[in-house]
């Protein structure tokens, strides 16, 4: 399905992705949840800055 976004100057075509996409978006942002959370667990809610993506 395309979107059209008409404005003054310019118009906008976005393609919405079908739902393999989404589930697949859906399965990825579920694990980066799960990996920030974990990481506040076993390091406690903390303002420093560190790389989540190291296992």
């Amino acid at each position: 399905m395309q979107k059209v976004y008409r404005y003054v100057n310019c118009v906008v075509y976005v393609d919405c992705p079908d739902t393999y996409d989404l589930d697949r978006f859906k399965a990825k942002t579920e694990h980066f949840l799960r990996k920030v959370i974990e990481e506040g667990l076993r390091r406690g809610n903390c303002n420093t800055s560190r790389n989540i993506s190291k296992e």
